[in-house]
């Protein structure tokens, strides 16, 4: 959980909207305007916030990726041998 004033408020705007953020954009990049709610779903970080600021041109955007806790995986995954 974050611990700023501006990670709470986000977070707060997502769990809002999340179960009709979640229908069919498991994955996908969110970018939340932490003070109105307003949002934009893209497949990338520049796209979801590019369209967000194109509404809202005053936005100040909080980013996560529909369900999963980071927006980057780190590491290794499915590595065959």
């Amino acid at each position: 959980m974050p611990r700023n004033p501006i990670g709470i408020m986000g977070r707060s705007q997502f769990h809002r909207c999340d179960r009709a953020l979640e229908a069919g954009n498991h994955g996908k990049i969110v970018a939340i305007d932490i003070e109105t709610g307003i949002f934009e779903v893209a497949d990338d970080i520049l796209t979801a916030s590019d369209r967000l600021f194109e509404r809202l041109p005053d936005a100040q955007p909080w980013i996560v990726r529909i369900g999963s806790r980071a927006v980057h995986r780190f590491g290794t995954q499915n590595i065959r041998m």
